[in-house]
């Protein structure tokens, strides 16, 4: 069966966009490309919307704006984070405890570093214009004082941070 155009443009095509743009808001930070990529796909989404508008009524004009509330509030309360995080967070553990970088659910991991009672798990590829490292920090005894200015902690549950380094 062949889906009708409206269907496509009205309920497929923001549903798609929705996922890439909720994808990228499961990093701490975001991960930029993706972002861009769903931004210009809502662009292109909301032309169509308009013109499909303007020019033909029908019951699926509806789907589109249901997935934009939908998409805002999930990212709102940062659903897509927390999802990520969670799914994560046992692997993440694993690595610290064994000292070997992988994967962990949708963040692959590049090293393990101690450094004064935090462990770090900079993401691989991580870093963008603003940061030039993202990843996890682990530190059980909360982040020591006297950390270097550059290092900006996030704090996600329990022992677990997000942290930015912009040197």
């Amino acid at each position: 069966m062949i889906v009708k155009a409206s269907v496509w443009w009205c309920a497929v095509v923001p549903g798609a966009a929705a996922a890439i743009v909720l994808y990228s808001l499961a990093f701490p930070a975001g991960a930029m490309g993706p972002f861009v990529l769903g931004g210009i796909a809502w662009l292109l989404v909301g032309v169509v919307w308009l013109v499909r508008l303007v020019l033909r009524r029908d019951r699926w004009l509806l789907a589109t704006p249901l997935v934009a509330a939908l998409t805002a509030g999930l990212a709102w309360a940062e659903v897509p984070l927390d999802v990520a995080f969670t799914t994560a967070k046992g692997g993440l553990a694993e690595q610290v405890a064994e000292g070997k970088a992988g994967r962990a659910g949708i963040y692959r991991i590049e090293a393990v570093r101690p450094e004064g009672g935090v462990t770090y798990l900079p993401l691989r590829g991580g870093g963008d214009a603003f940061a030039a490292e993202s990843g996890f920090a682990h530190a059980p005894d909360g982040i020591p004082q006297g950390t270097p200015e550059y290092l900006y902690f996030r704090h996600l549950d329990g022992p677990w941070y997000w942290y930015d380094a912009s040197e």
